[in-house]
């Protein structure tokens, strides 16, 4: 069975930049390089918003999520709002992936 690791960056305006593409491209070449390489697709979203996150998990369904972007602690992960503001945050608690099944979430983020 394939299973989908979907990977979701966020780098708001604002914010520190990030080499994310770099991570990703790290994760993919660790992924053609296993042994069961043909087991994963990796998926990625660029420059999420809280509201891209559902919509990707529903249209994705991925069995693994990775999420890179910046962190503020215990607060959770930055966002950039509809209005371009690096002011949104969803604490890895409030996730909802209980509709997934055997879903695993990773997060790499940058402490604001």
């Amino acid at each position: 069975m394939v299973q989908t690791i979907l990977i979701l960056a966020a780098n708001p305006k604002g914010t520190t930049p990030l080499r994310l593409d770099q991570e990703v491209r790290e994760i993919d070449a660790g992924l053609q390089r296993a042994k069961q390489r043909e087991k994963f697709v990796l998926k990625q979203k660029w420059a999420v918003r809280p509201r891209d996150i559902q919509r990707a998990m529903l249209d994705i369904n991925p069995s693994i999520i990775h999420f890179s972007g910046h962190g503020t602690g215990d607060e959770g992960l930055v966002f950039e709002d509809e209005t371009g503001s690096a002011n949104s945050y969803l604490a890895p608690g409030n996730l909802d992936v209980n509709s997934l099944t055997k879903c695993q979430v990773s997060q790499a983020f940058n402490v604001l």
